[in-house]
């Protein structure tokens, strides 16, 4: 993560999607991370304000690999 996230705090159990981490940071705004480890790479880590975007962000991720989306959208 970059310097800025090292004074974030993570919040266990925070979501109910896939490679997204809730995380809390010093002013004590709710943050979400989307967190796609692909082999021993990160294909993505970005902050973004809600749980959604978040999930819909790995899902676009995956989907350019050529993966199956896991959280919001489908593949046609």
């Amino acid at each position: 993560m970059n310097n800025e996230m090292k004074f974030w705090k993570k919040v266990e159990g925070g979501t109910s999607y896939k490679y997204v981490t809730k995380f809390i940071d010093c002013y004590g705004d709710v943050r979400f991370v989307s967190r796609y480890n692909n082999g021993n790479t990160w294909a993505t880590r970005k902050v973004y304000d809600t749980e959604r975007e978040a999930a819909k962000a790995v899902d676009m991720i995956l989907i350019s690999m050529g993966k199956e989306p896991v959280n919001i959208l489908k593949r046609k």
